[in-house]
Formats: C-alpha cells, structure tokens, sequence
C-alpha cells in the first residue's frame, strides 16, 4: 500500500518559484515548498558563503518536509533534503536556506557541506565548494549556500544533504552483482560443476515492507562447505515461491551477517555495505577469497526501503524508528526488523526455535546443520547413497562430513583455525561469527564502533579486539572513539525517549549471547585524525611502499566503500588465515599481544573509574558535611 505521504508528493511534481522550477518527485526526494526571497537594498552577508561576498541573483527560501508529511504520523525528523532546479536565468548565482532542518549546529561547524550534481554533464555528486552558513532564529536551524548555475536550458542541477544512496540504486547495484556472479570467467560452460573457489552468490526475497517494497537477502561464500540441503523458509519470510532459499552450509563455516539503512537518510552506511559487496564478488583479490573461503556473508543491504524511497530521515512510513523494535519486531508491522532478527535467531541456533523457546540449544549436529531431519529428498540423493564432503581449511586442517538420508551428520574432526592468534572462547557453538549494523553520524568525527559492555574481562577484551583489528586496515577508522560502555546500550533518545535497549546492536546481544555485536558508525563529513597504517606482510616482503594520508580528508563515497573493504580484511585476522596481515608488520606483531594490550587497557580504565567514583563519594561525603555544618547540624553522628 503506498503511503499517503507519497501520494501527495507524486501530485506535487514541480514547483515553479520565480521562474525556477523545483523537483522532488523521484527516489529519495525531499522538497516540502519554495519561496522567493525580495532581494535587499544592500547586501546581505549573514547568512552568505564566507568565499562569495558578490549579492546572488535569485535567493530562495526552502522547506523540507519532516518524516511521514501530511500523515497522522508526522514526526520531527527535518534533516534530509534532495531537489532539482532547472529553467532558470542561465548563469545565475543563486542562494538557497534551507530554512526548517533539525538543529545540526556542530556538524555544520565542523566544516558539513551539501553535495550537488549536474545532469547531463557532471552526472556525480560533489561537494558544494563553497563553506555553507547557519544560524539558529526563533527556534528555526536555516543552512544557507550559494551555487552558481550554468546553462539552465539544458541541465537540471539536483541538491542534497549528502550523497544520496536510493532503493532504485540498491536494486540496480544487486541486479549487476546477480549478472557477475552467473559469468564464470574462466571456468568454462556456466552449467559446469562448480568449483570450491567460485563465488557463491544468492539472492532471495527475505520479505515485503509495508509498501510492498522488496527487503533484500543476500548470501555471498564460496563453495567450500556447502551442502545439497537448503535453508526453511521462516515462517512470515520468503514470500516468493519461485525463489529456491539458499544452500546451507557446514556448521565450521559461521555466518557474518551485515545490515544497513534501518535509518533512511544515513546513506553513508549504504555506500559502506556497497563496498562489502563489490569487494566480496572479487575474484582476483586474495583476501576476498579467503573471506568467502572462510565464512558465509549474510547481507541485508535496505531495511527500511520505505523510508529510503519516500525521502526520510530516519523512520519508517508510519514514524517508527525501526532500530528501536529489535527487542519484540512485529512481523506485520515491521517486517524487515522481524525477518532480521528471525534471521540472526535461525543462524545462531542452527534450527527454527520459537521465541519463546529461544534459550534452548539444538541437541544435535543434525539440528545445529539442518533444523530437519536429512530426508532423500532434502539431499536429493538416490536409495543408500551417500554425499560426502572433503573440506581445505587451509594450514593442513580440513573435516571430511558424510550425508546420509536419514542419518546424523557426522565429521572426522573440528577444525581450529591455526595461525596468528586464535579465536576467543566466545560463543563457540553459535552459527554467528559477528553482527554489524552500519549507520550515519552527525556530530562525532570519523569512522567508529559501538559495542557492549560486559562485566567479564575476557569478553570484554572480544568485544574490543575486532574493532582494535580494523585500525591495521583503516586510516579512517578510529579505535579511540569506539564506545563499549553500559550506558550507551541503554540511554535513551532526546527526541522521542526511546531506548537504545530495542537497536539491534544490543537486543541481538540479549537474544544470541554473540560477544561481537556491533554498530558501525559513519560521520556525514570527516574524521578528526587518521590512522598510520603498517604495510601488508607480502608487500613489506617486496619493499613496495605505501603513502600514508596525514590530513583527514572530506569523507566521499568511495572513502565508506573502502571502509567497508577494510572492516572485512579485520575478519581473516580474527580467526589466523589473513593473506596478506598487516598485523605482522604491526607494533603488536600478533593477535596475542593485541589481546594483552587490551586487557591492560581494560584493567587500567577500571581502576580509573573506580578510583574517579570513590573521590565523588568522599567530595560527596565532605560537601553533605559541610551543609551540615552550615545548618547548625552535629556532624559527629
């Protein structure tokens, strides 16, 4: 059902202000109304470009429309904007305020520009050159820039928050990777058996959202592992029946499973997982065949495609902020919430189980593999026939399975992966590696992790290497902004007083027990510093070099893209089978020694901390004294 908001947007098609016709009715477009702006008899500077002092020919006032406009679910949220212009006097130096955002004082401060692009022409976002101006007047955020436009007659020039990231975009991006991954260069006939390397790639329909708009599901590994059987459909998922589910795997490869865009207009996340995939679907890179070698990727690239196409900020197209429903989702209500954690749930446990019932553990191999039993016609195998797999899991190890119908899954031995470090005790028998959810940040700098926090200190030494590994990898990615405290896993929002309690990050936590739950968070802008990177073991070995930035640079798609990139090559450290590790040529040199700096780290901010809340008992204790002293009171009792 298409939501009345969208509906009043499609009649809506253009606004026409003094000769200027305005644009919003596409994919992620956000124009609420226009007005033209009497010119001054002097120039006005408050609100102009510090670089243009000359008076702009036109200026406009602009409206956003705040999430769910028009509807009895209108909200607050004011900060994404996306319109176009055209047809105006050619060559014309404009102004533009945008005149009712949410306040985003620091961000602007910080040096947040908007981005803008030409069609046709220069069909890619940029950044606006000149610095924009804000002010706060009588409770009202207003951002002001000036563009100045070229040949009005032939081009439209569309404007943005930052660089949009939209449903049509996510839908094109999927159908190019379904295309790549159905052309095995260099293995002959496409019908040809597979081989272990080759990419496996599925694509499935998890389930609808409330507008009827696809919620993706994506499955990238290789074949190494994979089993005749498929995954259940869930029940309420997996609308689509002419889709098979995918292939299961063997329960030594665990699943990484990553999400972004619960929040619609954080489309750093989305460019973010856009790297992932690409970087996945490589079939040159090492690294990504020791990825796809090693684990099953389990992606849902657009939670909320409602809000993505409708132009929000940041809820759904009923005014819900879908990352606060993951403790109790409704399948009806918030569909792409519950098949995420139904998902996640499936994963960890290796079988279907109830909510309710959640806590129980599968009593056997068979059910942590296949939630069913192992019929003839799962397997697809003949009377008394027997698949038996033969697993390299590289340094020597590999598992020999046998699938029998009817019959347990059996294996000759469990691999443990050898190599630099080895993977904590933590949650070893869960399906699930890791959980990350990416999003978009406004006022914190860089490119950062939220974990949880833990009172055990060997988990909480888990919960902090991942993202301790990812600063070998990442200029951008700042170790020292990431945040495991008990606080942020249950503050609550300033403007609608949810708590952080319901977000994935922490409710997955709650569900699964998986120690490596995290939210990955993107500033719209830049970082405060950067990361001096050691060089990959193989390159040091052939002494190439390796330049390093030294100031942080303004963030671009291509910087998140390479982010998400670098987030994955963490991974392969975590478990000793990296290509081509960074950590070697580290100062740490291995992942033990990680894991004691860590703990030393840990240690010490606990001694802080308990040391900081005593000197606040003992001021305390001296001020209620001294109180007492001034009423006259006896202190001595």
């Amino acid at each position: 059902m298409v939501s009345e908001a969208f509906e009043e947007k499609l009649r809506m098609v253009e606004i026409v202000c003094n000769g200027w016709v305005f644009l919003s009715s596409f994919d992620s477009g956000n124009l609420g109304s226009v007005e033209a702006v009497q010119p001054s008899v002097t120039p006005n500077n408050t609100c102009s470009s510090d670089s243009v002092n000359d008076q702009p020919d036109f200026e406009f006032n602009v409206w956003t429309k705040p999430d769910c406009a028009g509807t009895e679910f209108e909200n607050g949220n004011r900060t994404w904007f996306y319109f176009g212009m055209r047809e105006g006097l050619p060559f014309s130096n404009v102004k533009i305020n945008i005149v009712n955002l949410n306040k985003q004082c620091k961000m602007y401060a910080q040096g947040m520009t908007p981005v803008y692009k030409i069609v046709p022409g220069k069909n890619h976002w940029e950044r606006i050159k000149d610095k924009p101006t804000f002010n706060m007047e009588d409770k009202q955020f207003t951002v002001s820039f000036v563009y100045r436009f070229g040949d009005t007659r032939l081009q439209t020039v569309y404007f943005a928050f930052t660089y949009p990231y939209t449903y049509t975009d996510l839908l094109n991006h999927l159908a190019a990777l379904e295309n790549h991954s159905k052309t095995k260069l260099g293995h002959g006939d496409n019908n040809s058996e597979p081989k272990q390397d080759d990419i496996y790639f599925h694509r499935e329909l998890l389930t609808y959202s409330l507008e009827s708009r696809r919620v993706e599901l994506i499955t990238i590994s290789s074949h190494h592992g994979i089993t005749k059987i498929r995954e259940p459909r869930l029940p309420n998922l997996f609308p689509d029946q002419n889709i098979p589910r995918c292939f299961r795997f063997l329960p030594y490869k665990k699943v990484v499973f990553l999400s972004a865009r619960v929040h619609p207009g954080e489309t750093p996340s989305s460019f973010v997982m856009a790297g992932m995939m690409n970087f996945l679907m490589s079939r040159e890179d090492s690294i990504a065949f020791a990825l796809r070698r090693h684990f099953v990727f389990k992606l849902i690239p657009m939670l909320n495609p409602d809000g993505v196409y409708c132009g929000n900020y940041r809820t759904d197209t009923r005014g819900v902020n879908l990352n606060r429903v993951y403790g109790c989702p409704s399948a009806h209500l918030h569909p792409s919430i519950y098949g995420a954690r139904a998902m996640l749930r499936y994963y960890h446990h290796g079988t279907i189980v109830p909510e309710e019932e959640f806590d129980e553990k599968p009593s056997s191999i068979e059910d942590r593999v296949s939630g069913l039993s192992l019929s003839k016609s799962q397997l697809s195998l003949g009377p008394g026939e027997t698949a038996t797999y033969k697993i390299s899991c590289g340094s020597g190890s590999e598992m020999v399975v046998s699938l029998e119908p009817d019959k347990e899954l059996t294996s000759s031995r469990v691999i443990t992966p050898i190599g630099l470090g080895r993977v904590g005790n933590t949650n070893d028998d869960s399906g699930l590696f890791t959980y990350i959810d990416m999003h978009g940040h406004t006022s914190k700098k860089g490119i950062f992790m939220y974990g949880n926090h833990f009172d055990n200190l060997n988990m909480k030494v888990e919960c902090m290497l991942f993202p301790k590994l990812i600063t070998l990898y990442s200029q951008h990615f700042l170790f020292d902004s990431c945040n495991f405290t008990e606080k942020n896993m249950y503050i609550r929002d300033r403007r609608d007083g949810s708590s952080r309690e319901g977000c994935g990050r922490v409710a997955i936590y709650k569900a699964t027990g998986l120690v490596r739950c995290y939210t990955l968070e993107c500033n719209y802008n830049t970082g405060k510093n950067l990361n001096m990177l050691p060089p990959p073991y193989r390159d040091s070995l052939e002494r190439r070099s390796h330049p390093n930035l030294i100031v942080p640079p303004k963030y671009t798609p291509i910087i998140y893209e390479e982010a998400g990139k670098s987030v994955l090559s963490a991974l392969l450290d975590l478990v000793g089978m990296h290509p081509n590790t960074r950590l070697i040529n580290s100062v740490y040199h291995s992942i033990t020694t990680v894991r004691e700096v860590l703990r030393k780290r840990v240690i010490m901010e606990e001694m802080i901390e308990k040391d900081e809340t005593n000197d606040k008992k003992k001021h305390g204790g001296k001020l209620a004294a001294r109180k007492k002293l001034d009423r006259g009171e006896d202190i001595s009792a």
